[in-house]
Formats: C-alpha cells, sequence, structure tokens
C-alpha cells in the first residue's frame, strides 16, 4: 500500500521498494523443464551416460575390500581392592577401568596374538588389491621392500587400531575388523580370553604369592625354633654328665613328673586342679552377686526409708554371701592342705596348670646367661610363627574367597559371534547413489548437449535472451 501526505499543496508518496527476488516469475519452472525436455530429446545420450556410471559404480564396489566385524560384551566387575579397580563417588567399585581393560592391546599381547593365530600369513591372502599394487609400485621405482620386523609392526599398528575396547560401568565391549570373517572372529575370542586370564592373574596372583610367601616364612620360623630347641636340648644332655638323682621322687622334684609319673601324685594333681577351678568359679559368681546388691542397696538408699522392708531384705542378702565367703576360704584352706601334701610327695607348683606352657628340663633353669638368651629366642620365634600362621590362614581365606566369586564377578554376555555379512562396504547404499549420480550426470549431460553452440531451442529462451515477444510457435514436423 503506498503512503502519501501533502506538503505544500503537493502530494509526495514513498518510493516503490526494491525487486530483490532471485528469479522472474515462471523462470524456475522454465529452468525444470528445460532439463526433463533435454534429457527426452537427448535420451540416447542420458541413458548411455546412467548405464556406464552405474556399471562403474558396481564394479568399483565389486572390487572394494571387505571388512567383517565381530563384536563380544562381558560383564567386569573387580573385587574390592584389586588393581584396575574404578571407583565411584562412595567409594565403591563401579567396574573395570579402561586402562586395565586395554592392557589386552599392548604390543606384547598383540605380538602374541599374531603368532597364536597366524596373522602375518592370513593377511597376505586378504590384502587389498590397491595395496599390493602400490608395493609393485614401490619396488618398480627401485624401493627395497619392507623385511619382516617392518612388516610385524605395521601388522601390530593395524591391530592396534581394528581391535576396539570399550568400558562402560561394568561392561566391556571387545570389537574387530577384519577382511576375513572367520579372522575376525577368532581374534576377539582370543581377545576375550586373554582379558579374562588378565584379570585373573591380577586378582588372584598377588594372593597365591602372599600365601606362598608367608608359608614360606613360617616353615622358615619353625627351622629356626627346631635349631634353637635342639642347641638347648644339647645344652641339657651336656649338664646331664654329672650326678642326677636316682629315686622318683628326685626326679620329680627336678621337674620330671611327666617324664615318670607317679599314680597317686597324679591323682592329687587332679584334685588339686578341680578344687582350684570350683574355689575360682565361686569366687566370681561370689563377686558379682555381691557387686549388684551392694549397687541395689546404694540405690535403695537414696529412695527408701532406713526401716523399708526391701532395704533389710538386700541387706539381709549381702550377709548370706559374707559366709558364703566364709566357706570360700574353708575350700581354700582344704586347697592349701592337699598342696602341702603333693609337694611333700614331689610334686611342683608348675604342674598344677591345666594348659602348661613349654616344659624345660631342669637342667636349663639355671641362670646361665645363653640359656637364657635361648630360651628368649625361642619364645620370640614361637610369636613371631604363629604371627606367619595367622597371616598364612587369612591369604588362605582371601584366595578363596576370590576364587569362588570370580566367575560370578567376570563372565561373557554375549560371546564373540561369526559375522554372516560385511560391515563395509555398504553394498546397498554405494548402489543407490550410484544410480542416483548417474540420474545426475546423465541429465547434465543432456542439457550440456542442448545448450552447445548457443542454439535456441525453446520459447522462452528467445524471450528471455532477445527481449522479444513470442507471436507463434510452429511445431517440429
Amino acid at each position: 500500500m503506498r503512503e502519501e501526505r501533502e506538503i505544500g499543496g503537493q502530494f509526495i508518496g514513498r518510493p516503490p521498494a526494491p525487486d530483490v527476488s532471485l528469479f522472474d516469475p515462471g523462470e524456475v519452472r522454465d529452468y525444470l523443464g528445460f532439463v526433463f525436455r533435454s534429457a527426452r530429446r537427448r535420451w540416447k545420450l542420458a541413458s548411455a551416460i546412467l548405464i556406464v556410471f552405474s556399471s562403474a559404480t558396481v564394479g568399483a564396489v565389486a572390487l572394494l575390500p571387505r571388512q567383517y566385524r565381530a563384536e563380544a560384551r562381558l560383564f567386569a566387575m573387580p573385587a574390592d581392592g584389586a588393581p584396575g579397580t574404578l571407583r565411584g563417588i562412595d567409594g565403591e567399585p563401579t567396574g573395570l577401568a579402561q586402562g586395565a581393560a586395554e592392557a589386552i592391546v599392548s604390543y606384547q599381547n598383540l605380538e602374541k596374538l599374531i603368532r597364536d593365530l597366524s596373522l602375518d600369513a592370513r593377511w597376505e591372502t586378504v590384502r587389498p588389491p590397491l595395496g599390493r599394487l602400490r608395493e609393485r609400485a614401490a619396488r618398480v621405482l627401485g624401493q627395497p621392500a619392507p623385511d619382516a620386523a617392518a612388516r610385524n609392526r605395521a601388522l601390530v599398528g593395524y591391530l592396534w587400531k581394528q581391535l576396539q575396547v570399550q568400558v562402560k560401568g561394568g561392561e566391556v565391549t571387545l570389537s574387530f575388523e577384519w577382511p576375513d570373517a572367520r579372522t575376525a572372529f577368532e581374534v576377539v575370542r582370543t581377545a576375550q580370553e586373554t582379558l579374562l586370564e588378565n584379570r585373573r592373574a591380577a586378582e588372584l596372583v598377588p594372593l597365591e604369592r602372599k600365601l606362598a610367601a608367608a608359608e614360606s616364612n613360617a616353615i622358615a620360623a619353625q627351622r629356626r625354633i627346631d635349631q634353637l630347641v635342639a642347641g638347648l636340648q644339647a645344652a641339657a644332655l651336656k649338664k646331664q654328665s654329672g650326678a642326677r638323682s636316682s629315686s622318683v621322687s628326685g626326679l620329680q622334684a627336678e621337674g620330671r613328673f611327666r617324664d615318670l609319673p607317679d599314680p597317686q601324685l597324679a591323682e592329687q594333681r587332679l584334685r588339686l586342679i578341680a578344687k582350684g577351678k570350683s574355689i575360682a568359679e565361686l569366687e566370681a559368681v561370689r563377686e558379682k552377686r555381691l557387686s549388684e546388691l551392694n549397687a541395689q542397696l546404694a540405690e535403695q538408699k537414696a529412695t527408701l526409708g532406713p526401716d523399708h522392708p526391701a532395704l533389710r531384705s538386700t541387706q539381709e542378702k549381702i550377709d548370706s554371701l559374707g559366709r558364703e565367703g566364709a566357706q570360700v576360704e574353708a575350700l581354700k584352706a582344704e586347697q592349701e592342705r592337699l598342696l602341702a601334701d603333693f609337694v611333700r610327695a614331689g610334686g611342683k607348683e608348675i604342674e598344677l596348670s591345666a594348659d602348661p606352657s613349654r616344659h624345660w628340663p631342669a637342667e636349663l633353669k639355671d641362670d646361665d646367661e645363653l640359656v637364657a638368651y635361648g630360651k628368649a629366642r625361642v619364645a620370640m620365634e614361637l610369636s613371631a610363627l604363629q604371627h606367619l600362621l595367622d597371616g598364612a590362614a587369612e591369604a588362605q581365606v582371601a584366595l578363596a574367597s576370590t576364587k569362588a566369586s570370580f566367575d560370578s564377578r567376570y563372565m561373557v554376555v554375549a560371546p564373540a559371534q561369526l559375522p554372516e555379512r560385511p560391515v563395509s562396504p555398504k553394498v546397498g547404499l554405494l548402489v543407490a547413489a550410484g544410480i542416483l549420480g548417474g540420474v545426475l550426470l546423465a541429465l547434465l549431460g543432456a542439457v550440456a548437449s542442448d545448450l552447445r553452440g548457443g542454439v535456441i531451442r525453446e520459447t522462452w529462451q528467445a524471450r528471455r535472451r532477445l527481449d522479444l515477444p513470442v507471436l507463434a510457435e510452429v511445431p517440429t514436423p
């Protein structure tokens, strides 16, 4: 809409907006129609271009090297404290670390993979033709052929690129592409087994070494103890060369009760041990009950009157326990009498222990510095041996637990399968692209043929190029 206003008796309007359209009305329709009409006029040329280009595409697709992809998925959850464990924010294991999983693509593992599957020989049978042609051209140009070491390095580099390891939480995915389906399958299956072997070694071998070290140290400690005891026994035999008591009582007085037992003395020993246990149990029960009653009496005195029946009852119970204490004292007096009889008969108080410690011969109870040092060494070695045995038992339990749970923490979710069809090249997509490209090239060739020489073939060309009106159009005879 045009906007006008009056200035000095004249109407002045806004100038018209410039035309910014790219094409004139109907121009695009004329161009598109010309393209299709050119294809109809030059259908032989367009058909030839389409057939040649499509055939070339199909031939190129047939010559392209095939790539087969094999894949395997595993569940991997390392034990707490195992190397290569990935931890979450809360510190709990969440899966296997990427670096721990990628250990299977180390240089040493890839070289072993090449040797085990003979991949160098297989590669020569599936090499792309372009690679063979490039190598022949290099030889023609005088370049030396690569040696075995260079070929091996190149193959290791190729495997390192193609063998992919992806870790997502507790899931590990192994994938590999190779021109041969069977080889791709075997590589992924071998990599899968290598991963499980690496994790088994990472988690079990340290525990096995710890157990072996603890057992070896325990054996060495036992050997040292045996040597020390043998030395002490040799010292005892040396001292036994002097005068010895010949009577049974004399030998028992020297601490030889276990070597020369006396039936009557043994009976007295058992009675003393039983009497001591009874007195200890009675005293423990009496002291516990007395402590409870004293606490109850103190609480009652704070809350009840001095003549309250409950207070008097508690006090009577305490007095009763006091009378029982007199009975315990009587038992102790009897125990002292039995002990005196036992000692007069040749017994020793050390023999009244229900669980006696190591019994040294009487000859080793003298104040001899070497003997005292040897006995102290034996005690230290015994303590160290017990510590080593405890450590070995813990390592044995940890190793057994890790072995038992390994198969549940590492399992193959989706094993490698033999690929049925290649993943590249995409034959259908490439053929469709070739046909579409052939159609476009055929249309372009037909249009170029019509425009060659500047010949005007349609009325819109005359109208636009010559800027003349068309009065009539005569059809082609």
